[in-house]
């Protein structure tokens, strides 16, 4: 597989950003990335996405609607109306809209141009997307490779992610083990994920998440970035280390506080 000094090096990140938003839960995982590639990949994403603003503040009203509708998108296969949420988190209309207006500024769950509806929350989303889950009896779609290899991890359940290669169109298929935590397969066997760099400026579904992509090989990956995207930096990433940043960052979403 192509190595990370194959790739135009991105520019250095500042120390790992971290952030307690539960007792005794952090996001992101840092101890889910083993490999010094994966933990690069991992804080340029958080620096591209700008967590520590996103992050800023976040209270537990907030956490419980986002919550909310993440368990909506297992339990039913897609985001809630405004008045299944309402219902659901026993709060009213006007409360509710507030609450998603301020996920919406952290762009963390993204909203129709009225406001009205929901249509994703990372890393789920209601468009079909080249990203297809199968969790439980529950089809599902995720914004970018890598939200697609955390799904499992998040609800705690095995997955199976049917994608394609981005450059060849190849059918990708990955199932995981061990409620989502391990690869299980991966076909082909030499797919890989690349990680790309590209600054949310306000939604990442439209901007990030569209360079966060699999490859059926390596070959596949140079071949596209040599033709269509000379210039984006970013990492190559094994489906190994993929899953691992997917886990270190959806982990620890849907998790207890503890104590």
């Amino acid at each position: 597989m192509a190595s990370i000094e194959t790739i135009e090096q991105p520019r250095a990140v500042k120390g790992p950003f971290s952030l307690e938003f539960r007792p005794g839960v952090t996001f992101p995982e840092w101890d889910a990335v083993s490999s010094e590639n994966a933990r690069h990949a991992l804080s340029a994403i958080l620096e591209a996405f700008g967590a520590e603003d996103c992050w800023a503040d976040f209270q537990p009203d907030e956490d419980q609607i986002r919550k909310t509708v993440l368990r909506s998108y297992l339990s039913v296969g897609r985001a809630p109306s405004l008045s299944e949420l309402t219902e659901a988190a026993h709060l009213s209309l006007q409360e509710v809209r507030r609450l998603l207006q301020k996920l919406r500024k952290r762009d963390l769950v993204v909203l129709s141009g009225d406001g009205e509806s929901i249509t994703g929350a990372y890393p789920l989303t209601d468009n079909k997307t080249e990203h297809r889950i199968t969790v439980g009896d529950r089809t599902v779609y995720a914004m970018c490779a890598i939200d697609a290899l955390g799904v499992g991890y998040m609800y705690g359940a095995d997955v199976t992610i049917e994608s394609s290669c981005r450059a060849t169109g190849r059918l990708i298929r990955i199932s995981t083990k061990n409620q989502g935590a391990q690869l299980e397969s991966h076909e082909p066997g030499n797919a890989v994920v690349w990680s790309g760099i590209r600054p949310t400026h306000g939604t990442a579904a439209n901007t990030l998440c569209t360079v966060l992509a699999f490859f059926a090989s390596d070959v596949a990956l140079e071949k596209w970035r040599l033709e269509e995207h000379p210039d984006q930096r970013g990492y190559a990433l094994s489906m190994q280390e993929g899953l691992e940043v997917g886990k270190a960052i959806f982990g620890p979403m849907l998790r207890s506080p503890s104590g």
